[in-house]
Formats: C-alpha cells, sequence, structure tokens
C-alpha cells in the first residue's frame, strides 16, 4: 500500500464528511423554523378562559416543547462555530498553491547549495516535497476527523432536541383542539322562539266557520 496515496484519500474522504455534515444542519434549521411558527399560532389562538385543566396541560406542553427547541437551537450554534466549544479546533486545508510551489523552490535551493547534481536535486527536493504534504495529510486528516465528531455529536443532540419538541407541540393540538371546541364563538347558539297567540278578526272567524 503506498501510505501518501492512502493519507491523501484520507484527507479528502474527511473534507466530503464536512460538507455532508455541514448540509445535515438544514434539516433540524427548517424543522425549527416551522415548530417555532406552530408555537406563535397557539399562543395567539388560544383561550386561557377556558378549562383550567386543559390550559395547564396546553402551557405545560408548549413550554417544554420551547425548551427542547432552545436546546437543538444552542445544538446547532455549538455544531457551526466549533471554536465556541474548542478555541483550538479550526478545519485545515492545503496550502495554496503558490505556498507548495515556494516551499518546493526552497528545497532545490537547499540542495542546488549542497552541490548536488541536477538530478539530485530534483530527486531530493521531491522527496522532501512529498514527505511535506503527506505529513501534511496525516495531521490535518486527524484535526478535520476530530472536528467532524464534536460537530456530528452537537448535529446528533439539535436533532433528539428537535424531535423531542415536535412531539411535544404535536400532543399541545390536543388541548389546543379542546379549546377551540369550546370557545363560546364556536358553540352553537339556538334562539328560542316563543309561540305567539294566533289573534284573528272577526271576518276572518266567520269565514272559517262557513268555509
Amino acid at each position: 500500500m503506498d501510505l501518501f496515496e492512502h493519507f491523501k484519500e484520507t484527507y479528502h474522504k474527511e473534507n466530503e464528511r464536512t460538507k455532508i455534515i455541514q448540509d445535515g444542519l438544514t434539516i433540524p434549521i427548517g424543522i425549527i423554523s416551522v415548530l417555532t411558527t406552530l408555537i406563535t399560532f397557539y399562543l395567539f389562538n388560544f383561550n386561557y378562559f377556558s378549562f383550567i385543566l386543559v390550559v395547564i396541560i396546553f402551557i405545560g406542553l408548549v413550554a417544554s416543547g420551547s425548551i427542547f427547541i432552545v436546546l437543538g437551537v444552542v445544538n446547532i450554534y455549538k455544531a457551526y462555530n466549533i471554536t465556541t466549544v474548542n478555541p483550538s479546533l479550526s478545519y485545515r486545508y492545503l496550502p495554496v498553491a503558490k505556498e507548495q510551489e515556494n516551499y518546493f523552490l526552497e528545497l532545490r535551493e537547499y540542495y542546488k547549495k549542497e552541490g548536488l547534481t541536477e538530478k539530485d536535486v530534483e530527486a531530493n527536493a521531491m522527496r522532501d516535497f512529498k514527505d511535506y504534504l503527506q505529513e501534511f495529510y496525516v495531521k490535518s486528516a486527524t484535526n478535520n476527523t476530530d472536528i467532524n465528531l464534536t460537530t456530528n455529536d452537537f448535529l446528533t443532540k439539535s436533532k433528539g432536541n428537535t424531535f423531542i419538541a415536535l412531539i411535544l407541540l404535536i400532543s399541545a393540538g390536543i388541548p389546543y383542539g379542546i379549546n377551540y371546541a369550546y370557545k363560546p364563538e364556536n358553540i352553537n347558539k339556538f334562539e328560542i322562539i316563543k309561540s305567539v297567540p294566533l289573534q284573528l278578526d272577526s271576518n276572518t272567524i266567520k269565514t272559517l266557520k262557513h268555509g
């Protein structure tokens, strides 16, 4: 096995994993946005002067759901801003092409001063440059793996928080539905119509008698 190619592949695979993890953050963000809208709808349309038990259950479920939403947001923030958890953690990427070229030229210049032939200068410079890249791949892949594991941990926690919030807020729909059904304006009102005695004039009575 070519160790250089192995570490190079590991480095690039970890970078691909970074993108997948970061894309995964959009799912809890979207759900939290929907749940926040649902909470707003609940709070502005609930009748708080209804059955006390229904009100207590509703407030308890909405409050609990809100707490888990806040926890979800905190974990998303930590996942996006990993340096707030550990300031020493930051993704490492390959130096720009110009930096790599400059380093290689420095190596060639060093071996030229050693009095080596042009062929040996090129061979030694290339060997050292490859070792430099391999060391970079090893350190960077290890560093980026640690960050991805930490980020994924916060992402998993956020998804868990969001799922619990979703269950609680869906459950809050039950007391909300009961409350809505018993709102005064939603109760069918029946108007009692009193019977009024039929009053007929004398001519109508005579007509009916002889009719």
